[in-house]
C-alpha cells in the first residue's frame, strides 16, 4: 500500500472504528481469523454500490473461505446506516471518518478526505499477507539454484501503460470502458507513474507520457475514449509501449495493461492467407500462434525490459462466441486469443477473459490488486556472457508452503 507504515513483515496496525449501527469494531478482536479490510472511496456512488453488491450477491462464496469481511470509508456512520440498510450488505461498513485507518494502511486516495480503493488481507496472526522479503524466494535456472542480486517488494511503485484498444470493435462500450478505467487509475498507489497509449486505425499513439497526475488521466482517458475507429494495430501499441516503458529507471518494477479483443489487422491477414492454403481438415492445425513475428519481437522487448503484460480481452474476440462456426475464422480467432495467453504466461501476468462487459470493472480492479502483489527478484545467471539463443528454464519457489509464485517460465540467452 502507498506510504504504508506496515514492516514487511510486520504486524497490521490495530485501530478501532464504529460500525453503522454505532457499536465498535476492533481489529485486535477478531485475530485467529483471516481478515479483508475493504478500503473504498464512498458510499452511494455507482462504481463502489457495484463493487459492494457483488460482494453481497457472493456472499456463500466469501463466507466459505472462512474470512471475515469489513468494508472502510471514509463517510460518517449515519451515511454507512444507509448504505447499508438501502442495499442489505451482510458484512458490516466502519467509518473512519477522520482518514487515520485509511492513512494507516496506506488507502489515502489522490482525492482529499477519501479513501483509494484497496483489499488488505490480515491472517490468523495478525500479520499482513504478503510480505515477503529475498530470504523466501529460491531461483533455479535450468534446474541449478542461482544467487539473489536485487529484489524490490510490492511497496515498490510500478511504471504502467495503460493500452486501450480504440479501434471500431470496441465503438459501442467506451463508456464501460472509460468507467472501469478510472475504477483502475483509483485503485493505484498515488506514486504509481501511468501513461496512456490508445490504438485504432492511425496507428498507436502516446496521449500522455507518464504521469502521477491522476486528475490530467482521468481526463486524458475521457478524451482518448471519444474517439478512434477503424483496424487493430495491437503489436504496434505493445512495441510503442515498450519503448516508453525502456525510458523509465531500469529497476522500476513496468507493466502494460491492455484493454483488446486481440485480433492484431496485420497478424489476422497472415493469418488469413496460411488458413486459404490449408488442405480440407488441416485449418484447425495450421496457424502456429507463437511463430508470429510480431508476437515473439513483442516478448522479446518485454523480456529485455522486465515488462509484465496484463491482457483483457474483449469477449468479441472470442472464438468460442462466434455466430457462424466457420473452421477458417474459428482458427483465427483462435490464434488470436492464444497468443494474448503467450504475452501473459511468457512475461509472468494474467489472461483475464470478459466473459461479460459488466465485469469489466471488477477485472480493472482485479489486475490492480494483482499488481500489489507482484515482487521484482533478479538473480546472477550461471554464465551472463553467454549468449547462444537457447531457452534457459526458470523455476520460483516461495518458503511460505500456502503460497505459490507465478512467473514466466524462462527466455532465450540472446
Amino acid at each position: 500500500m502507498a506510504n504504508s507504515n506496515i514492516d514487511v513483515g510486520g504486524s497490521a496496525p490495530a485501530f478501532t472504528l464504529q460500525d453503522a449501527d454505532g457499536g465498535e469494531w476492533k481489529l485486535s478482536e477478531h485475530l485467529g481469523k483471516t481478515v479483508v479490510l475493504l478500503f473504498y472511496p464512498r458510499d452511494n456512488t455507482p462504481v463502489c454500490t457495484k463493487q459492494l453488491c457483488s460482494i453481497r450477491d457472493h456472499w456463500s462464496d466469501y463466507q466459505a473461505t472462512g474470512a471475515e469481511i469489513v468494508g472502510i470509508s471514509t463517510d460518517t456512520v449515519e451515511s454507512h446506516k444507509k448504505f447499508a440498510e438501502k442495499k442489505h450488505f451482510p458484512f458490516k461498513l466502519l467509518s473512519d471518518a477522520n482518514g487515520e485507518v485509511v492513512a494507516k494502511y496506506g488507502a489515502k486516495s489522490w482525492v482529499p478526505g477519501r479513501s483509494a480503493r484497496a483489499v488488505v488481507v490480515v491472517d490468523k496472526q495478525g500479520n499482513s499477507i504478503l510480505n515477503l522479503s529475498p530470504n523466501d524466494f529460491v531461483i533455479y535456472e535450468d534446474g541449478v539454484r542461482r544467487p539473489i542480486v536485487h529484489f524490490e517488494p510490492t511497496e515498490a511503485p510500478f511504471s504502467l501503460v495503460m493500452l486501450l484498444d480504440t479501434s471500431g470493435s470496441t465503438v459501442t462500450f467506451r463508456q464501460q470502458i472509460q468507467g472501469a478505467a478510472l475504477r483502475f487509475l483509483d485503485a493505484l498507489r498515488p506514486e504509481d507513474r501511468v501513461a496512456v497509449i490508445d490504438f485504432n486505425g492511425k496507428g498507436a499513439k502516446l496521449q500522455l507520457p507518464f504521469s502521477t497526475d491522476r486528475r490530467r488521466l482521468a481526463y486524458t482517458i475521457g478524451i482518448t475514449l471519444s474517439t478512434g475507429k477503424g483496424e487493430t494495430p495491437l503489436y504496434d501499441a505493445l512495441r510503442l509501449s515498450l519503448k516508453e516503458l525502456a525510458h523509465e529507471a531500469p529497476r522500476r518494477r513496468k507493466a502494460v495493461v491492455v484493454l483488446t479483443d486481440g485480433l492484431d489487422t496485420a497478424a489476422r491477414n497472415a493469418d488469413r492467407s496460411v488458413v486459404g492454403k490449408a488442405a480440407e481438415g488441416q485449418v484447425d492445425s495450421a496457424i502456429k500462434a507463437d511463430a508470429n513475428p510480431q508476437l515473439v519481437s513483442v516478448l522479446g522487448d518485454a523480456d529485455r525490459e522486465g515488462v509484465t503484460i496484463f491482457p483483457l480481452a474483449l469477449p468479441s474476440g472470442d472464438p468460442k462466441r462466434l455466430p457462424l462456426q466457420d473452421a477458417s475464422i474459428t482458427a483465427m480467432y483462435t490464434a488470436a486469443r492464444t497468443r494474448l495467453q503467450l504475452l501473459a504466461n511468457r512475461t509472468g501476468g494474467q489472461l483475464h477473459e470478459i466473459r461479460n462487459l459488466s465485469d469489466l470493472a471488477n477485472l480493472y480492479a482485479r489486475v490492480a490488486a494483482e499488481l500489489r502483489t507482484i515482487y521484482t527478484v533478479v538473480y546472477q545467471p550461471p554464465n551472463p556472457s553467454l549468449h547462444d539463443g537457447k531457452w534457459r528454464e526458470i523455476r520460483v519457489e516461495v518458503s511460505r508452503g500456502d503460497l505459490v509464485a507465478s512467473t514466466k517460465p524462462g527466455y532465450y540467452a540472446k
